[in-house]
């Protein structure tokens, strides 16, 4: 569910950017069909690792530790300010709009993780929506081009303030738009929610009970 909710909410940026027409797409050549599924597979595992990683760091201990203290208002700050500050150092950073949508992110993803109480649900959305914007429509994954053979091939011929230029989508009013109505969906959605166990596995106010070890 969560990797679908990241691919359709990029989709819906990109739809922003292809009826505005500043974004237009090609088939991939014929005869780079091998090309194509060892460049989309390789790149499904790349951003596989890169979600996981920036979902240990950001939505990880920070942010967990924070929620169980009752200070999430503090841990949500903490990690859409530094979530895109790091992101700064990309290439073709767009000014004012790459913090401001990368600082969006890191909300959707923090809420996602404080709705569900599960990592693995802001790490499948995270990863669906890099595998969708570099992979399925071969665009740039935060300024950055990292899949050679994409499934469809992504032309930007702006205005750059809607499709982000050089850095991608992320770098763009489109972005925005969807990021802010992502945030509200993940927040206000019922059937995204926490199971009871997640609730005591991660609640200060309803621990587990351990059981004692016989002796």
């Amino acid at each position: 569910m969560g990797a679908a909710i990241g691919i359709l909410t990029l989709a819906a940026a990109v739809a922003i950017g292809f009826v505005v027409g500043g974004l237009r797409f090609s088939m991939s050549t014929t005869g780079v069909l091998w090309a194509t599924f060892r460049s989309v597979g390789g790149s499904a595992v790349l951003f596989a690792i890169a979600a996981l990683a920036e979902e240990a760091i950001f939505r990880g201990y920070p942010l967990q530790t924070l929620s169980r203290a009752k200070l999430v208002w503090l841990g949500v700050l903490l990690n859409f300010v530094f979530f895109a500050i790091v992101h700064l150092g990309n290439p073709n950073v767009v000014p004012g709009f790459t913090f401001a949508n990368t600082a969006l992110a890191g909300v959707w993803l923090a809420i996602a993780y404080i709705r569900t109480r599960s990592l693995w649900f802001p790490f499948a959305v995270h990863w669906g929506w890099n595998w969708a914007l570099g992979s399925l429509f071969g665009l740039p994954v935060s300024g950055l081009n990292l899949v050679s053979h994409p499934l469809i091939k992504g032309h930007d011929f702006g205005p750059s303030w809607i499709t982000g230029g050089s850095y991608g989508i992320e770098g763009g009013a489109a972005c925005t738009v969807v990021l802010i109505l992502a945030c509200v969906f993940v927040w206000r959605t019922k059937w995204i929610s926490a199971t009871p166990e997640m609730m005591k596995l991660t609640s200060e106010e309803n621990p587990v009970a351990v059981k004692s070890i016989p002796r």
